[in-house]
């Protein structure tokens, strides 16, 4: 059954000094891990499974010949995380295959995770409430079996068992994937079906014959530790990637065939992990169906004050003396006024508005947030600018014209457009041709996403790419100078149409708050404890904090 162990056997007589010395390094830092947790030991708060093994060992420490001494506690460490490690890592292979082979369920489980669980990270006490996915988890023990044979038993006595006499003394072994494909205990027992764990309301049922971890007095001591770990990591790898089967390879094609061992792993294959990197999108779907009503009164109630906005302006038209956009397009409007199929019209107005006021306002208000939390985060640049502003500026409002005399300011403003690249990844464009671009042959019709964060950190292009400097902007005499490679709007014809709107606004809304308010952190929290890690969604965005703002006028 086992022919491997011939080869094994072998290995073990040619690799034993390094097997041995592996061991001993693994119970060496299994004892500095023991340590560890003795010192910190708190008998009234126990944490795990070590502070109760040494609770128990300090009240039996004056019993000669008690199991609780320190030998035995480095080892059963060691069986807890060596015997657990090649079936968990088989069952959540299988898995993984598993959802790439039957996309459909795959759909349903994410699906799941997205409504109930969202973008933070899955914890135990979710399982109650993620009926379909423990369904699943159970069913991949079910159908993968990975331990097919369960562990060696001795008869303690003469019994009869189903018409079979069995002598004392005689050796007994499971075959637990008999009871885990059991044609009478489960409705397709040879087909993945997460139903068999599943009521007509979709709860999630327990089953008699589901014992992957064998059953009685000598069941698998490790289940409860198994049966977290599975659930946790099955639940944070399919929360944040897609797991489908390689280039040129289709579902029907994955092989299901197990390789032969003391445990049934997946016979070796390849799979492609998709990172969902907009995790909140199919939360946000979700959303969309419930909220649909609301999200579209909204929008209406938006486009009818725009409207409003629109005919004041209109109201007070001056062909001689354009205000901005508005006046352009009506004048233009006027103009082609007798021209049918123009696209000079009422409704191309109001939605050109709507997208100008929501398209920036995620971005603006995400580039204002990153460069407040950098002044708190480098006070030194905050000095630098602030002493700039008053130098300059003084106390009047700032202007769009005092740009060119700011040159430092300018350059955090770029360096912080550059530094958090809120927007990391451009429009989606398509070839119009078969092109080859640095040896990339790239067929016509293909979708093409630009990178941007990759320009915006190149470290051939910037001398300190991943740190905040200013200086990338500065020349030797401190006048601000342009970078080829700056280019947080995109690039070619496609680039962001707000680019000046955006510009404007930044360098007013930045040099206004920080010539009235000093920006530091919360008491109590240093500039080092600032946390510059990104929220990720479309736009990056910081993490949840706090600034203290201090008036400096």
């Amino acid at each position: 059954m086992f022919p491997w162990l011939r080869w094994c056997c072998g290995r073990w007589l040619v690799n034993r000094t390094r097997i041995l010395k592996i061991t001993d390094d693994n119970i060496e830092e299994i004892k500095g891990l023991v340590q560890g947790l003795k010192d910190t030991l708190n008998p009234q708060d126990l944490r795990g499974f070590v502070d109760s093994f040494l609770v128990r060992q300090q009240e039996e420490s004056d019993q000669p010949g008690s199991y609780f001494h320190n030998n035995n506690l480095h080892f059963t460490v060691f069986s807890l995380f060596a015997a657990g490690t090649d079936t968990i890592a088989g069952t959540l292979r299988w898995g993984l295959l598993l959802m790439a082979k039957y996309p459909h369920i795959q759909d349903q489980v994410q699906e799941e995770l997205s409504q109930i669980i969202g973008e933070r990270e899955p914890r135990l006490e979710d399982r109650r409430n993620l009926p379909y996915t423990d369904a699943v988890i159970h069913e991949i023990q079910r159908w993968a079996h990975v331990v097919p044979i369960s562990n060696f038993y001795s008869t303690s006595c003469d019994v009869t068992f189903q018409g079979h006499f069995i002598k004392k003394g005689t050796t007994v072994t499971p075959l637990l994937m008999s009871v885990l494909q059991d044609e009478e205990e489960w409705e397709i027992p040879h087909s993945f079906n997460p139903g068999h764990f599943l009521d007509e309301k979709g709860c999630f049922i327990r089953k008699d014959a589901f014992m992957p971890f064998s059953a009685g007095q000598r069941a698998c001591p490790g289940e409860s530790l198994a049966r977290m770990e599975l659930f946790l990591f099955f639940t944070f790898l399919l929360q944040r990637f897609r797991f489908s089967p390689p280039s040129g390879v289709s579902e029907d094609e994955l092989d299901l065939t197990p390789y032969l061992g003391l445990t049934l792993n997946p016979s070796p294959h390849q799979l492609c992990a998709l990172y969902n990197m907009f995790p909140w999108l199919h939360w946000c779907c979700g959303r969309w169906l419930v909220n649909r009503t609301r999200i579209l009164k909204i929008t209406d109630d938006n486009i009818e004050e725009i409207k409003g906005l629109v005919q004041g302006l209109k109201d007070t038209l001056n062909p001689q003396d354009l205000r901005g956009f508005v006046d352009s397009f009506l004048v233009r409007q006027q103009e082609e006024s007798d021209q049918p199929g123009s696209y000079f019209h009422n409704n191309n107005l109001h939605f050109t508005v709507f997208s100008l006021f929501a398209a920036g306002t995620d971005t603006i208000a995400g580039t204002l947030r990153w460069g407040l939390l950098l002044m708190a985060k480098y006070p030194h640049i905050q000095d630098q600018v602030q002493e700039e502003l008053s130098q300059i500026i003084g106390e009047r409002e700032p202007r769009l014209e005092d740009r060119r005399n700011l040159p430092y300011t300018d350059a955090v403003i770029h360096e912080i457009q550059r530094w958090a690249h809120v927007v990391p990844i451009s429009n989606f464009y398509s070839t119009s041709c078969d092109v080859t671009f640095q040896g990339h042959f790239i067929k016509k019709g293909t979708t093409v996403t630009p990178l941007l964060m990759s320009v915006l950190k190149d470290e051939e292009e910037w001398e300190t790419p991943h740190s905040f400097n200013p200086g990338h902007f500065l020349d030797e005499k401190g006048c601000f100078i342009r970078r080829d490679a700056f280019m947080p709007f995109s690039a070619g014809r496609r680039a962001c149409v707000g680019e000046s709107l955006t510009r404007t606004e930044l360098f007013l809304f930045f040099t206004f708050l920080l010539q009235r308010f000093r920006f530091s952190p919360p008491p109590g929290v240093s500039e080092d404890e600032l946390d510059l890690t990104p929220y990720l969604g479309l736009t990056l965005t910081p993490s949840p904090h706090q600034l203290c703002a201090v008036s400096r006028v």
